[in-house]
């Protein structure tokens, strides 16, 4: 029955990131919360006391605020079962929050914000007008765009899908389409601030 220990322990506090350090006090409240306690432990746990079942990770993470996505909640389990480790010491819970903490503010600084689904996507559609448009005059005929279409799903998507995008963007069947309605009628909800979302929140400590 294997449990990990750290590198390091909380009295070396210089091997963790800010934000950890600012958190410490709500993380170590959390882990005795729900780590084995003599009040609560089962007999054939009586060897772990003080330390948090590996498989409770994920979901005890969770309550400080941590998020993760269903393919890095099996990840790490499996990781912890490849390892053998079946039970976590607190030094070690700070030292995976740590990472995955670290992980994140990484992957903030490397993934651009934006406010709206429309904000991201207009100039990735326009980008692929000005591919389509290869005359350059911002009139793409609607032969070129049906041809474009049939070629995904197999041929799948045919004339009738392109009738229902005319329609959801509020256009009549157009025999040329601009740079506007274009992205009119691969963007058609005209609000779309409900899809605004900062992929990634700074931790404003208190």
């Amino acid at each position: 029955m294997g449990f990990s220990h750290s590198n390091h322990s909380l009295t070396n506090l210089n091997n963790l990131s800010t934000l950890t350090i600012n958190l410490l006090d709500e993380i170590i409240s959390v882990f005795s919360l729900n780590c084995i306690s003599p009040w609560t432990y089962d007999p054939d746990d009586e060897n772990n006391l003080g330390l948090l079942p590996a498989s409770r990770f994920v979901n005890v993470s969770r309550q400080i605020g941590l998020t993760f996505t269903p393919s890095e909640s099996r990840s790490i389990n499996k990781e912890l079962k490849l390892k053998g480790i079946e039970f976590i010491d607190v030094d070690t819970f700070v030292q995976l929050l740590d990472n995955k903490i670290r992980l994140d503010s990484d992957i903030k600084s490397k993934v651009p914000e934006f406010t709206s689904v429309e904000d991201f996507l207009g100039p990735k559609l326009d980008e692929c007008y000005t591919i389509l448009d290869w005359q350059k005059n911002g009139k793409l005929p609607s032969s070129d765009l049906k041809h474009m279409l049939s070629c995904f799903d197999e041929g799948q998507f045919d004339s009738s899908k392109l009738n229902t995008l005319f329609k959801s963007a509020g256009l009549t069947n157009k025999r040329i389409i601009s740079k506007d309605d274009f992205r009119a009628m691969f963007l058609p909800i005209s609000d779309t601030s409900f899809f605004s979302v900062r992929l990634f929140d700074e931790h404003k400590p208190s």
